[in-house]
């Protein structure tokens, strides 16, 4: 059973403000198999997609790992991806790029200020997940129709 649900997503309580790039995460829960959806900013860096969890170990990572793929949704578009966690050793330059661009949201998060040196990272990523994500496959919400 595909993770999209065909409906529109709306979160009206949930308000980003500035450039943020505002997604919603939709992912299989690996106790009860529903869709679970959450917030998420996702980073682009170097022409690949990664997913940060700036609170650590958490349940969405969990379901990740379980799941295998995730799909993201935004403006009525659904992309779904296949999932591959970076181990610590490739994390520090992406959780500096992650900070640096998304600071005013989690800072808090994090025990080095944004602008730190990629260095400052490499005692810290064992404590941030980070996942690369593949594509696999594109929806649109209103026509249900694949883009590609």
């Amino acid at each position: 059973m595909p993770l999209w649900t065909g409906q529109p997503l709306a979160y009206p309580t949930v308000q980003k403000t500035g450039a943020a790039a505002f997604y919603v995460l939709e992912v299989r829960g690996r106790k009860s198999g529903k869709t679970i959806s959450l917030p998420v900013d996702p980073l682009d860096l170097d022409g690949r997609r990664y997913l940060i969890s700036p609170r650590g170990e958490s349940n969405w990572v969990r379901n990740v790992r379980s799941a295998g793929e995730v799909v993201l949704a935004r403006a009525m578009r659904c992309h779904r991806y296949a999932v591959r966690e970076l181990p610590p050793s490739e994390r520090p330059p992406v959780l500096k790029a992650y900070l640096d661009r998304f600071a005013s949201e989690v800072q808090r998060f994090f025990p080095v200020p944004k602008g730190s040196a990629v260095e400052a990272f490499n005692d810290l990523a064992p404590r941030y997940p980070v996942f690369e994500l593949q594509p696999l496959e594109e929806r649109v919400h209103s026509t249900g129709a694949a883009s590609r």
